[in-house]
């Protein structure tokens, strides 16, 4: 599996991800059309990248705890803390994802987990006041795109009038770009937006 991207402004957060899954094990494309994005709720969304099998795994998992527990007005720490991390529960398993939505006090926030040999990594992306963040994950350990996204969401500025327009047809650009030099990801692209 390949990239998962989430944008944040004050307003907005979008992810947008590829639709190709690769079976790890032989390099063998499964499917072009992989979902790596799964909206929680009204507040949270996740987007995973790495293996297509485990991904399949912990959406189910959300899935689950969604029709044991009343979820929809878990924040994304709430998610974060009492669903993904723990549902991790193979330390064989390399993955990565990242997960972004709004706090109890509406504040957006996103974090990028990157789970790898038995430890969890975390990072928290903050939002510059005068625009957007950005965070991707990969599965390729060489793939660093930040330069890729960060031109093609420049290059849309240009033409584009909405912050949101902005985004999508940042995003859009950059993983078909990253596409031609990545095998491991296709154009078929998906997007989940949650709004203030």
């Amino acid at each position: 599996m390949s990239i998962v991207i989430v944008a944040l402004s004050k307003d907005l957060i979008i992810f947008a991800a590829d639709g190709r899954a690769i079976d790890i094990s032989n390099g063998s494309i499964v499917t072009e059309d992989f979902t790596k994005l799964y909206k929680v709720n009204d507040n949270v969304c996740v987007g995973f990248a790495g293996d297509a099998y485990r991904t399949e795994l912990m959406i189910d998992y959300l899935k689950y705890q969604k029709s044991r527990f009343d979820i929809d007005n878990f924040s994304v720490i709430d998610v974060k803390k009492n669903l993904l991390l723990e549902g991790i529960d193979n330390p064989d398993v390399n993955m990565k994802f990242l997960i972004a939505g709004k706090t109890k006090t509406k504040r957006f926030l996103s974090f990028s987990i990157d789970y790898h040999d038995g430890i969890v990594e975390t990072n928290n992306l903050t939002i510059p006041k005068d625009g957007f963040a950005f965070v991707s994950a990969s599965s390729d350990k060489n793939g660093d795109y930040d330069n890729i996204i960060t031109g093609a969401v420049e290059e849309a500025k240009a033409i584009c009038g909405s912050v949101e327009e902005c985004i999508i047809t940042g995003l859009s650009n950059a993983i078909k770009e990253i596409s031609c030099i990545d095998d491991t990801v296709n154009d078929h692209i998906s997007f989940e937006i949650i709004s203030a």
